[in-house]
């Protein structure tokens, strides 16, 4: 399948609001054309809403709700994802769920990007570019290197440089 027919097939799965918004960013040669496959998915009469894949959900079991991942994300994964991002990117996630990491986070940020996160009220998304915006997170959290163990206790370091350094040095009896 052509990229042009793929792309009609995502824009073809968002809201009205969405495509629209998504339609008036592009150039008017690329906008006719999509818009002449959009108009083919309707005369075929395709549904707009899309259906997982058929290989991403066992039987018996429900599909992933979008965010999952992000939720049961460790907080220093979530550090890792968001630190890069622009604030009112990590605002408009931030006020899409009730993250049980969201406070965490803020309080690590230092104050000028604590406040830009927080915004007052990012603009709401629809729920199809919400998914998606979910979905390319969760893709990048995915892609994150593993997350390094944390370094042991201090109480632990320390004992264990005394016995190194005991052994190599003998005490007087």
């Amino acid at each position: 399948m052509s990229q042009d027919r793929q792309t009609a097939l995502m824009l073809h799965a968002v809201s009205p609001d969405d495509r629209r918004w998504v339609m008036d960013q592009l150039p008017v040669p690329a906008r006719r054309e999509l818009a002449a496959l959009l108009d083919e998915l309707t005369a075929l009469g395709i549904p707009a809403e899309p259906l997982p894949p058929l290989d991403s959900v066992a039987p018996g079991t429900a599909p992933a709700r979008p965010g999952d991942a992000l939720r049961g994300a460790p907080l220093a994964r979530v550090r890792a994802l968001l630190d890069s991002e622009p604030p009112w990117l990590v605002a408009t996630v931030l006020a899409m769920d009730a993250w049980p990491w969201r406070g965490a986070y803020l309080h690590g940020q230092p104050e000028g990007r604590r406040a830009a996160c927080r915004g007052d009220g990012p603009p709401a998304l629809g729920p199809r570019l919400a998914e998606a915006l979910l979905a390319a997170l969760e893709g990048k959290l995915a892609a994150l290197p593993a997350t390094p163990a944390a370094p042991p206790p201090l109480r632990e370091r320390l004992a264990g440089w005394l016995r190194g350094w005991t052994g190599r040095h003998a005490w007087p009896r």
